[in-house]
């Protein structure tokens, strides 16, 4: 398969799988927000076994450049961290999808 095609699959997966990671808590079915919780479980111990995102690693490895999936909306709003800022977003964000989910899952 073609390099610059295994990048684009992969850089459109990793969004999605992003943006279910960070916003799924927004369902109400409980099975969803059970897998949301096991996915992010498994996210977060993944992130921190590796010292950051392997997708992002071999995104960048396919497309020989250092753009992570969060730059184009970084570049868009005009805003610039550093690489332990960005960690320290991630895992905010990781932590608040969290609790929000498994609040909606044992206390709604």
């Amino acid at each position: 398969m073609d390099t610059k095609l295994q990048y684009n699959i992969l850089h459109f997966s990793h969004f999605i799988l992003t943006c279910f990671m960070f916003f799924g808590f927004l369902s109400n079915d409980k099975s969803t927000l059970q897998f949301l919780v096991l996915l992010l479980i498994l996210g977060m111990s993944l992130f921190y076994i590796n010292k950051g995102c392997f997708i992002t690693r071999y995104e960048k490895k396919l497309s020989n450049t250092d753009k992570k999936i969060i730059d184009p909306i970084l570049e868009a709003m005009g805003v610039k961290f550093s690489k332990r800022q960005l960690i320290s977003i991630t895992v905010l964000m990781f932590m608040i999808s969290f609790l929000i989910a498994n609040y909606k899952l044992y206390h709604m």
